[in-house]
């Protein structure tokens, strides 16, 4: 769990302190976990559309996250998730997922009743990280090309946008607070993360450039409307391990 603390006068009473956690859940029910995280992270808390991996390889992060992008695919294969620009039964499998976990957030919310406007947050694997994970057709991750880095971090710019906004339509009148999550950003800026055969490590992405994917996402959520996890409209939650 995760908590935000905002500092407190005699004058305005005691600090507020505000909760949330990190997007992935045990379980198979996602109507379940969709309203047990409403219920228990209410205002003035952040709830969440959650991902539960024990769903099946799908409902991975990987999965989920790939299901954002425009005009790419990704699909499973022995050796991971393999980009591609062709959809095949793994990745229209995973869109549907998400799509119909944003219906069920809908339905929770649409019958709830009081005041609660707190924001809702989504979280997403970001571009760097995203791409490490992801394989081409020969194998190999697609962070070790400078082309694919490039296409998929464009591509998920220009998908998270429509991912915002049907976060923002299944819950009207709240914000919608983006969490990028880079859990393997420190192994492909210090070049560690090994090849396909094992036997090498792929070469180091530049800070720069880690930099400028990141910035080319959180701007495009941005656009969309993405909201700090302090409500503020035009920001983006970034992480390696945590919420910010």
């Amino acid at each position: 769990m995760s908590r935000g603390e905002s500092t407190g006068t005699a004058h305005d009473g005691p600090p507020r302190v505000t909760g949330t956690a990190l997007g992935v859940l045990p379980g198979t029910d996602v109507l379940e976990a969709v309203t047990l995280l409403r219920g228990e992270l209410g205002a003035p808390h952040l709830s969440f559309l959650p991902a539960l991996p024990d769903r099946g390889p799908v409902a991975e992060p990987v999965a989920r996250t790939a299901a954002v992008l425009e005009e790419l695919h990704a699909d499973r294969q022995p050796h991971g998730w393999r980009v591609s620009g062709t959809p095949g039964k793994d990745s229209r499998a995973a869109r549907a997922l998400l799509g119909s976990d944003v219906n069920v957030l809908a339905d929770v919310v649409g019958a709830e009743t009081g005041p609660d406007d707190a924001p809702v947050k989504t979280q997403l694997l970001g571009p760097v990280s995203l791409a490490a994970e992801l394989h081409l057709h020969a194998g190999e991750r697609a962070v070790r090309d400078h082309g694919a880095r490039r296409d998929i971090a464009a591509s998920l710019a220009a998908g998270i946008g429509e991912h915002v906004r049907a976060v923002a339509a299944a819950a009207p009148g709240r914000d919608v607070v983006v969490q990028l999550d880079e859990p393997l950003l420190d192994r492909v800026l210090a070049g560690s993360l090994p090849t396909a055969s094992g036997l090498r490590t792929l070469r180091a992405v530049p800070a720069a450039e880690a930099r400028a994917a990141l910035a080319l996402v959180v701007g495009a959520a941005r656009a969309a409307g993405g909201a700090r996890g302090d409500g503020e409209s035009g920001g983006v939650g970034k992480s390696v391990n945590r919420p910010v």
